[in-house]
């Protein structure tokens, strides 16, 4: 009987020990995956964000390596993470962290990417946190006091209101307002229907003329460019013409100036103009030249030239 007993109390604390490390097993072993393919890839986020080592990543919603080592580094956290394929991973990849599960765990969403070119290993994808239900429960705590405030002064709001609607004068003047626009609208509706031809007609002469004024346009239009074209040259031709009068104007300058210079001679008895004016001895000896001039001409031409020349010899 007592061996009985003790065969019972060995097998009871067996199959304890065995259900402790199957449960251990299965803890400390649920993440872990055998590939041969294992990639690792570093991650930088602004904070861990709850993340612990074995924390599932998962590509799409599709589970595909687990976190190896978060490391704090330059007021950021850097996030080593092993995964099985990285072939579909473009230079876009990006990440976060979200929840695992409602009652708790967080996990690494990696998008893919969408550009064409290819990601490389040493590149760190670059990551954001999302608010979970503490961040949110925190934010409705942060928020408690600003609401409470809100709501006492809305209730000073709704009080000013109620007295202000309780105020008869109020209430009247909203009356007047109402009846003033209520009076204006069937005026306005009662002008409309008694001018509603002339209005129409007023439109239609509106439109006539708009269309008077493009077939105008239209038809004079090819004369405005000729004229703007005719325009253009003439000022061209303008142009061409003060150019030339303003070269006229320095020649003519230049001729007043040798004016000035022989006009400057004569005056001071300079040059053979002022010789021939006023040195009676110049003016006598040129009139002698010129006579005995005219009388050689005159001779030649009565009695004619006698040459006897010899060519070769001399005489």
């Amino acid at each position: 009987m007592k061996d009985t007993r003790k065969n019972e109390i060995k097998v009871g604390v067996i199959s304890f020990l065995a259900i402790v490390l199957f449960i251990i097993g299965i803890s400390l072993g649920k993440d872990f995956k055998m590939s041969s393919s294992e990639t690792i890839i570093k991650l930088r986020f602004p904070n861990s964000g709850g993340i612990q080592p074995s924390s599932p990543v998962v590509v799409n919603g599709v589970k595909r390596g687990y976190v190896k080592s978060i490391v704090n580094d330059r007021n950021t956290v850097v996030i080593t993470a092993g995964i099985d394929n990285i072939d579909d991973f473009k230079r876009d990849v990006s990440a976060k962290i979200t929840i695992l599960e409602i009652t708790g765990g967080k996990k690494i969403e990696i998008s893919p990417g969408i550009v064409q070119d290819k990601y490389t290993i040493d590149h760190e994808i670059e990551g954001v946190n999302s608010a979970d239900i503490a961040d949110l429960v925190a934010l409705v705590g942060d928020l408690g006091g600003d609401a409470k405030s809100f709501l006492k002064k809305f209730d000073n709001i709704a009080a000013n209101l109620d007295k202000l609607v309780g105020n008869e004068k109020f209430t009247g003047d909203i009356q007047k307002i109402v009846n003033n626009t209520e009076n204006i609208t069937t005026e306005l509706n009662d002008f409309i229907n008694k001018n509603l031809n002339d209005l129409n007609i007023t439109l239609k002469n509106i439109k006539t003329l708009t269309n008077d004024i493009t077939s105008a346009y239209n038809k004079y239009e090819p004369r405005v460019d000729t004229l703007t074209l005719q325009l253009v040259s003439a000022m061209s031709d303008a142009k061409v013409l003060i150019n030339n009068i303003k070269t006229s104007l320095a020649k003519v300058d230049n001729v007043v100036a040798d004016v000035n210079d022989i006009t400057g001679e004569i005056k001071t008895g300079k040059g053979l103009v002022s010789k021939m004016i006023y040195d009676k001895n110049f003016s006598k000896g040129l009139d002698t030249n010129l006579t005995n001039l005219f009388k050689f001409i005159d001779m030649i031409q009565q009695h004619g030239i006698n040459i006897n020349a010899r060519l070769g010899t001399r005489p």
